[in-house]
């Protein structure tokens, strides 16, 4: 896994995207010309990634309830969150297209 320093880069770019402090601080220190970027496009993609985390986190737990469910032997229930699994793989993939992303860039 990528890392910088001890932190894995996942958990740095998750800190950057949910917590505005992280992104005042680190845009706090931006030369002046590139300050205008943090209040415009790079605001938006920081909420559309948020909302990705927030399904990756609901796909994340539906994949150990099925993992509970096998473990109890309950066919029926590891269907159900299976299916919610895909549920939410198609909220993502309709959520981070090539458009949306394009469409936060020409706020700027």
């Amino acid at each position: 896994m990528s890392s910088y320093g001890s932190a894995p880069v996942f958990a740095l770019k998750r800190q950057f995207i949910g917590n505005d402090g992280e992104k005042d601080q680190i845009f706090s220190s931006a030369h002046p010309e590139c300050k205008h970027l943090a209040s415009k496009w790079v605001e938006k993609l920081q909420v559309l990634f948020a909302d990705l985390f927030g399904i990756t986190d609901k796909i994340h737990n539906l994949q150990r309830k099925v993992g509970a469910a096998k473990d109890d032997n309950h066919p029926r229930k590891v269907e159900k969150y299976r299916k919610n699994i895909r549920k939410e793989v198609d909220k993502m993939r309709k959520l981070i297209t090539f458009k949306a992303f394009m469409r936060c860039l020409r706020t700027t």
